[in-house]
């Protein structure tokens, strides 16, 4: 009984000291470009339309992107995660043997004045299905000063007229 009492201490600690990511699905939170974004019950519902002749003139292709940049205290401390994972559906009318989307965390460390940041790709998806992610955090530099995460596509991979349509949920972050 001590051991599992143990056990149910050690998770409730790791709970609450880490980053709760449970409003992160809030779609109002969300800095958009080239994309749409709602809230749907404990999801976050994403469409990005591929359109080559809709891009920002320093991206004329497009980049359809969206950040959450505005993290809350209680959201910024990554520091005991080793990973962040999340369920995320992709409804895709292309192919999806192609890196679909690439997900970002950003940092800004203590004094400096100017965020910095991480790309990393998110490996083939299943179409229509849900796909449990975890996207490994060794590249985040400082994970107690996580000031951001967002997800964007690159049109260039992609032809004119197909879209991403992506339901995203459970962000949780996992313990080392």
């Amino acid at each position: 009984m001590k051991f599992f009492c143990t056990l149910a201490a050690a998770a409730l600690m790791f709970t609450l000291s880490a980053a709760d990511l449970s409003k992160s699905i809030e779609a109002k939170r969300w800095t958009l470009a080239e994309s749409t974004a709602k809230t749907e019950g404990n999801a976050l519902v994403v469409n990005m339309p591929v359109d080559h002749k809709a891009g920002q003139p320093q991206y004329l292709v497009g980049w359809p992107r969206l950040y959450l940049l505005t993290l809350q205290p209680q959201e910024k401390d990554w520091s005991k995660a080793k990973a962040i994972s999340f369920d995320l559906k992709l409804e895709f009318t292309g192919k999806t043997d192609r890196y679909p989307l690439t997900f970002h965390v950003f940092w800004t460390p203590k004094g400096a004045k100017k965020y910095q940041s991480v790309s990393m790709p998110i490996p083939a998806l299943k179409n229509n299905a849900v796909n449990k992610v975890v996207v490994p955090l060794t590249k985040v530099k400082d994970l107690a000063a996580v000031s951001g995460f967002g997800f964007n596509i690159s049109e260039s991979r992609y032809k004119h007229g197909e879209n991403f349509k992506f339901t995203v949920s459970n962000f949780k972050l996992v313990e080392k």
